[in-house]
């Protein structure tokens, strides 16, 4: 069984495509104009307000703020 990794790598092997030029939307067969990448976000720490809880994210340099229950716990990491 081969891995995605190789066939991906075969894919873009077997075609005849200049450097730079990688057009990975019509490689994998989408119809969008980009391909869209989840950003990870890792909790930097939470707070309550009345009876609400904020949970507040860093995405790569970007602070993100989600509102939970205040007897839940913020997740870890969220993708955004």
């Amino acid at each position: 069984m081969r891995s995605p990794i190789m066939i991906v790598l075969f894919l873009v092997s077997s075609t005849s495509i200049q450097a730079g030029e990688l057009d990975l939307n019509r490689l994998f067969g989408s119809t969008s104009p980009t391909i869209e990448v989840a950003a990870a976000c890792i909790l930097e720490r939470d707070y309550r307000t009345g009876s609400k809880k904020h949970c507040v994210y860093d995405c790569s340099g970007t602070k993100t703020t989600t509102t939970i229950s205040p007897d839940e716990l913020c997740p870890i990491n969220i993708k955004r």
